[in-house]
């Protein structure tokens, strides 16, 4: 699920056009949806645990519990997950610079032999 957030954070942020800033804020927004959705999900767990409602587990559950948990679970294997978002994002929301007219080589047209300049005397 990290990759995807990664993933669709940056291509929504490449949308905004914005340089590098946006490149920042999409990697920090990727690490949060993804902390989010861990708190989220040890909400669900503990709501099918005990056999209550998803909302009345949010509204009963001490949020420093629930912080301290997903705190023992980032020294697994997670750190390398939230890295991966967020460079994902980063990576993705990063504008490439469009070519200018100037840097677009002209086609070749067919049957013309193209010269670098005119000289008047040659013979033709």
């Amino acid at each position: 699920m990290a990759l995807g957030v990664g993933a669709l954070v940056g291509f929504a942020m490449r949308i905004g056009n914005g340089g590098k800033a946006y490149s920042i804020l999409a990697a920090f927004l990727a690490l949060f949806g993804c902390i989010l959705g861990n708190y989220f999900s040890l909400i669900a767990f503990a709501s099918a645990d005990q056999h209550v409602g998803f909302f009345t587990m949010m509204h009963d559950a001490d949020p420093a519990k629930v912080m301290s948990a997903i705190w023992e679970d980032l020294m697994s294997t997670s750190v390398l997950f939230y890295a991966i978002a967020a460079y994902e994002a980063y990576r993705f929301s990063a504008v490439r610079p469009s070519p200018t007219p100037s840097q677009i080589p002209p086609a070749p047209t067919a049957g013309a032999v193209q010269t670098d300049r005119v000289d008047p005397q040659a013979p033709r």
